[in-house]
């Protein structure tokens, strides 16, 4: 499409679309198993 992820993310919101659908709760987890398999890698 030739766009930046940043310019993408911003059409869809002009349009009405959610690019984010996750709950607080769903991403708070996915950046705890994150941090938990970063610090796995780096010990």
């Amino acid at each position: 499409m030739g766009l930046s992820k940043l310019a993408f993310v911003q059409l869809l919101a002009r349009h009405g679309i959610a690019y984010f659908t996750d709950s607080p709760e769903e991403l708070t987890a996915e950046v705890a198993a994150l941090e938990k398999l970063l610090s796995e890698q780096n010990a």
